[in-house]
Order: structure tokens, then C-alpha cells, then sequence
């Protein structure tokens, strides 16, 4: 028997393909029309009273709301403090402050937010 060796094709190698470069083509040029201006009116104010613009302007900042917000805060604070059981708090001198306090605790937090209320009340909000 005689062997016959496989034929070797190779592939025929294609014509490289050169393309035209294309023309490169003029920015489009898109004109933007002004916005049209509202007619500003003055502020209708009634005759005698002042306008918020001009109350403000020389007076001092309102911290009012800042000192309800923080008194608040604070007895919340307190209530949280109140409110934790002295046998949980790991460190031995808080949990006998903690447990010989509940009752003042509490009441400073009743009274911080008596505190509060009094302030809303004579707040003008």
C-alpha cells in the first residue's frame, strides 16, 4: 500500500481595497435665538408696609428656631440616657451614675421640653 500525501492548498491572497478619503463637510452652524425677557413688575405692597427684602436687610438673624431645635435635641438626649437600664452600660461608675439619676434624668428632659414649648409659643413662627 502506498501512502499519498495530502495536498497543500493555500488561499489565493486578495487585492488590498483602497478607499477615497471622504471630504470632510462644514460644521452645521445652528443660530440660537435670544430668550425673550419677562417684564418684571414691582411688588405689590400694600401702602405703609415694608417688604421682606427691606426688613431683613439690617436686622439680625433669626436663632430662634436653631435654639428650639437644640433643645430638643438635648432632651432627647437625656430621655435616651434615662431610658438605658443600668445592668446593660458596661462601664461600672456610668451604670451607678445611670442607676442613682433615672428619676433627675428624666425630669431635666421633662423640663428641656417644657423649655421648647415655651419657646415655640413665643416664637412669632
Amino acid at each position: 500500500m502506498t501512502k499519498v500525501a495530502p495536498k497543500v492548498v493555500r488561499p489565493k491572497h486578495k487585492k488590498a481595497v483602497h478607499h477615497k478619503k471622504a471630504r470632510a463637510k462644514p460644521p452645521v452652524v445652528v443660530k440660537v435665538k435670544p430668550k425673550p425677557k419677562p417684564n418684571a413688575l414691582p411688588p405689590q405692597v400694600p401702602v405703609g408696609a415694608e417688604s421682606a427684602a427691606a426688613s431683613s436687610s439690617g436686622t439680625k438673624p433669626d436663632l430662634t428656631s436653631t435654639l428650639i431645635i437644640g433643645i430638643l435635641g438635648i432632651s432627647m438626649m437625656v430621655f435616651a440616657v434615662a431610658a438605658i437600664p443600668a445592668r446593660v452600660v458596661p462601664w461600672r461608675h456610668v451604670a451607678y451614675f445611670i442607676h442613682q439619676r433615672h428619676v433627675d434624668l428624666t425630669l431635666f428632659g421633662i423640663v428641656l421640653l417644657a423649655a421648647a414649648a415655651v419657646a415655640i409659643l413665643l416664637s412669632k413662627h
